[in-house]
């Protein structure tokens, strides 16, 4: 017989299912879930599967045994050994009987039986799940292990494509191409290699998984059994790992024309890019409008919008700054020697290494202005620049290529409309080079920062001009490109800022593909830099409205409550110092000088819930103000919000809201997800007239429905409710049962003094170990959340006991009738002759009877 003696006896014997003959079955494998010969064990299934797990037939009905006895009343209580157990006291981590629940365990928390075998079948399901990876893994590691003759197409393509080009080239050649088909077998090993240490790294956990399902499944020990099963319950739920084998990615192979030194590269393939963000730093500037990498790995950033520029090195989770300037910088390019800077004027500005001033270089280009500055791999100079006047309006738009100057006095030659029939360029901003001396410029057309990328031959002529692409570029997302970079392989990548994409062209300007940068969470994307271990740095600035900049809607969580940022009013580099107090605050103004000295402590205690700050003793008699020595300069106090709110984006914020309510008395949970949600329903739902039930809610939507308008509030701030209100009808059905919100504002607008909600923080740096601090007053919206509700039912005994209740009261209304009509009105003794009837003797019945005869004879 195949099976243990718990079988029937009228089941028909099971064969061997590999070689499905009538052969007696001796084994069974755990993994394949076959049952098999001895013959079949050896010759067949240890072939393809060496590492699964088999059993002697014999041990299956133990296994099943021993799993089958794992139950509660199979046990003897240990306090009352005549009592099967048949609960599990988590409170205790013990298993008990009835008796034990009465006396010890009353009020603790327990598992029965049915609630435990629901478990183990979890436990089973999940680990059919994980043999069955294990089983799709080890089919993975076997393709990827398949021997070089089955390699991929693309990759034999590659090969033939070097050694097509390597047969046009003198025997010089061969042993740089032989490289190269090497660097491709190692690239190409690279990913099987990576790709096989996933596989055995997800194996290992697969088997750890396997191993630890099976320990408990097997075990006795019920306490050891409940506090792990969370713990694998939730293991089991984690997704196998992704094939994320891509062969794909191989590197391309791009000829280049036939010389020594450029045989050809093995390129990315970027027609398919892909952006990962490996870190990202937070600095003290508000935009970063160029990046130069140096040769020690630090950084020179510039923000030419509010004129600084920092020397910084990057650390693992923080921005060390080395050095600051002053100075708007509109371009920058690290040369042997010093830093080159592009200050938009006829002479280029330098930076020496190790000096802490900027000074003029030998670079000028008078009567021009230079705009953008860069160094190609010959040394030579390229300056875009423009004549004087405004940028719009000036004539002579140029591209300047310097030879690398030994004296004061330099050439140049123009790229300019003197080879053209009109102008080339309008506003050149940026400039990059390929090492085949192709020369890239970015090109601004209009104000609006539309524009394009130039791309110009080493002989001056145009090879190619990209102005976007048909996909993401339109009259409504127009293509403004704002910076260039050359990459290693002489790709050309160009940052769209508004439409946050980094387009990717070729050493001609001709387009292979783009990559949406909000993909990845970056926004505003201006600067480009490679780093020395190739990966790219990327810096973004914020909008050109004045009082957004780099700033973005920030969100605060409190309890049963957030709050929005909408609108900012910013005091920045305030340093600990004497000045004049603001004129804002009331008590502090000079009139007679003398007394101040007398005053000041009366003075600020009144101001102290204002400001932190301390008297001096001195005046500004200029102003008419104390001296206090404070974060300096103060804080504006009669500064108003700015107007239109800064964050005025913020409306379009959403908010997910999840509440979960129980009426306990009548055993009913609810939550304020429709019965039939799905995912296709939150990804398009949004709460209002057309859909009430949806749980996400705009925060314009929010103040609407609280009767505000959300730009006027967002100035100056304010608090607003949202009640969700649940009033149930239980004798209807459960799902009847949804909630109401109801949207309210707490505050007014109509207050005089301290209107809307506002709170102030700060952001603290230092330069040349100098302590600064930027000042934010922040308003905003805060949305706080409350729950009421009340829910009835149908119940017979308080109906009977109402009902009761009234034919009792009806009962009373005789009796409080009598008394009325006896004893308080005019009548009250004719009532009283009709009511009652006076007899005498023994004889009462007789005349009772005579009264009623003459009541009827009337």
């Amino acid at each position: 017989m195949a099976y243990s003696e718990a079988l029937p006896k009228e089941q028909i014997p099971l064969g061997c299912q590999l070689c499905e003959s009538e052969k007696k079955i001796e084994w069974k494998c755990n993994d394949c879930n076959l049952f098999m010969c001895d013959q079949c064990k050896d010759g067949v299934h240890f072939r393809i599967a060496k590492d699964h797990k088999l059993l002697n037939i014999k041990e299956i009905g133990e296994h099943e045994d021993s799993w089958n006895s794992f139950a509660f009343s199979k046990l003897n209580c240990q306090d009352h050994p005549n009592q099967p157990c048949s609960l599990y006291c988590k409170t205790c981590s013990n298993v008990i009987c009835l008796k034990c629940i009465v006396k010890v365990h009353n009020g603790h928390d327990f598992v029965d039986e049915e609630e435990f075998c629901d478990k183990k079948e979890v436990l089973q399901e999940g680990q059919k799940k994980v043999q069955s990876n294990l089983s799709k893994l080890s089919c993975r590691k076997g393709k990827m292990m398949a021997p070089e003759e089955a390699e991929n197409p693309k990759l034999l393509q590659i090969k033939q494509n070097i050694m097509d080009h390597k047969k046009n080239l003198c025997k010089i050649m061969e042993i740089y191409a032989d490289n190269l088909v090497h660097d491709a077998n190692q690239q190409f090993g690279t990913l099987k290699q990576e790709e096989g240490t996933k596989i055995d790294k997800e194996i290992q956990n697969m088997h750890a998984k396997n191993e630890a399902l099976e320990s408990i499944i097997k075990s006795r020990d019920f306490m050891k059994f409940l506090s792990d099963f969370d713990k694998l319950y939730v293991s089991l739920n984690e997704n196998m790992l992704q094939d994320t084998s891509n062969i794909s990615s191989l590197p391309n192979f791009v000829p280049a024309e036939f010389t020594v030194l450029n045989f050809g590269t093995l390129e990315g393939n970027l027609s398919h890019a892909k952006f990962k963000v490996t870190n990202q730093w937070t600095t003290e500037l508000r935009n970063i409008h160029s990046i130069v990498r140096c040769l020690d790995s630090s950084l020179w950033i510039a923000d030419n919008v509010n004129g600084l520029l920092q020397h910084v090195k990057l650390e693992t989770d923080n921005v060390n700054l080395l050095s600051s300037f002053n100075s708007k910088v509109f371009g920058l390019v690290d040369i042997s020697s010093c830093i080159l800077l592009s200050t938009e004027e006829t002479r280029l500005k330098k930076i020496d290494r190790g000096s802490s001033d900027i000074g003029d270089s030998v670079y000028s280009i008078a009567p021009l202005i230079a705009r953008d500055v860069h160094v190609t791999k010959d040394e030579k100079v390229v300056i875009t620049a423009r004549s004087p006047g405004k940028a719009f309006s000036a004539k002579g738009r140029s591209v300047v290529l310097v030879n690398q100057p030994g004296k004061r006095f330099v050439k140049f030659d123009l790229f300019e409309y003197e080879r053209y029939p009109k102008p080339l360029f309008t506003l050149p901003v940026r400039v990059a080079s390929t090492s085949n001396g192709n020369i890239c410029v970015v090109d601004t057309l209009e104000k609006d920062l539309r524009g394009r990328v130039v791309v110009i031959g080493q002989a001056g002529k145009v090879k190619g001009i990209y102005s976007g692409h048909d996909d993401v570029n339109s009259k409504d997302k127009p293509f403004k490109p704002q910076d260039i970079l050359a990459t290693p392989s002489d790709n050309i990548l160009v940052t769209d800022w508004e439409n946050h994409l980094i387009h990717i062209l070729n050493h001609d300007g001709e387009f292979i593909s783009y990559y949406n940068l909000k993909d990845i969470g970056i926004y505003y994307p201006h600067s480009l830099a490679l780093s020395t271990s190739g990966h790219l740095y990327i810096g973004c600035t914020g909008s050109f409205i004045p009082f957004l900049k780099t700033f973005r809607g920030k969100l605060y969580k409190e309890n049963n409550a957030f709050f929005v940022i909408t609108n900012l009013i910013e005091t920045p580099k305030q340093t600990i110092g004497i000045c004049s107090e603001d004129p804002k605050v009331l008590g502090l103004t000079v009139q007679h000088p003398v007394s101040v000295l007398q005053e000041k402590y009366f003075q600020l205690e009144m101001v102290s819930f204002l400001q932190v700050l301390l008297l001096t003793g001195e005046c500004n008699t200029t102003v008419g103000r104390c001296l206090i020595r404070a974060w300096c300069p103060v804080e504006n106090g009669a500064a108003k919000a700015p107007e239109p709110p800064a964050l005025l984006g913020s409306k379009d914020f959403t908010v997910f809201i999840k509440n979960n309510i129980q009426f306990p008395k009548f055993k009913v949970k609810r939550r304020n997800l429709p019965d039939n949600a799905s995912d296709e329903f939150f990804q398009t739902c949004n709460y209002g007239s057309h859909s009430i039930d949806c749980p996400i809610l705009r925060l314009e939507t929010i103040v609407r429905e609280a009767g505000e308008n959300y730009s006027a509030m967002a100035k100056e701030g304010g608090v607003i409710e949202i009640q969700i209100q649940w009033n149930c009808n239980l004798d209807l059905s459960e799902s009847d049962c949804v909630p109401k919100y109801i949207f309210r504002r707490l505050d007014s607008s109509d207050y005089k003094i301290s209107k809307g909600y506002n709170f102030r923080y700060a952001k603290y740096y230092k330069e040349n170990d100098v302590e600064y601090r930027t000042l934010f007053k922040a308003f905003g919206i805060k949305f706080i959340l409350s729950v009421t509700g009340e829910a009835g039912k149908f119940n017979l005994e308080p109906f009977l006991i109402n009902v009761g209740s009234g034919l009792a009261i009806l009962g009373m209304a005789t009796v409080i009738c009598d008394i009325v009509v006896l004893y308080f009105l005019k009548a009250r003794n004719l009532y009283k002759d009709k009511k009652y009837l006076q007899v005498v003797g023994d004889d009462a019945y007789k005349q009772l009877d005579d009264q009623n005869d003459e009541d009827k004879s009337e």
